[in-house]
C-alpha cells in the first residue's frame, strides 16, 4: 500500500492521500445507481476536498476534477468540506455511471 511513509517518491508526485471510508446513505450497501429516483438523492459522483485544499488547486465547489494516481485516474465533482484533512481527498465508495 502507497503512503507518504512506504512510498516518499510517490508522495512528491501524488501529495494527496485519496480515501473512500464514507458511504452514501442513498446506496448504502448497494450498487442501485441507475434507480432514478435514488439519483435524485445523490445524483452524482462526488469528491470532498477540504477548502484550503482546493484554494490550493484552484478548484471551486462543483467542479469536475481528475483523481490521479499511479493506479488509475477517476472524475468526479468537488464538494468543498472543512470535515476532510487538508492533505486527503474522500470519494465516495461504489460509484459508477449505468
Amino acid at each position: 500500500m502507497e503512503s507518504p511513509v512506504s512510498t516518499p517518491e510517490l508522495w512528491k508526485e501524488y501529495p494527496l492521500i485519496l480515501i473512500t471510508g464514507r458511504r452514501s446513505a442513498a446506496f448504502y450497501h448497494s450498487e442501485h445507481r441507475q434507480i432514478p429516483w435514488l439519483r435524485e438523492i445523490e445524483p452524482e459522483a462526488t469528491v470532498e476536498i477540504h477548502p484550503d485544499t482546493a484554494k490550493a488547486l484552484g478548484i471551486e465547489e462543483g467542479n469536475w476534477v481528475w483523481i490521479e494516481g499511479v493506479r488509475g485516474k477517476i472524475k468526479r465533482k468537488a464538494k468543498l468540506t472543512p470535515v476532510v484533512h487538508p492533505k486527503t481527498v474522500m470519494a465516495l465508495h461504489g460509484w459508477w455511471y449505468p
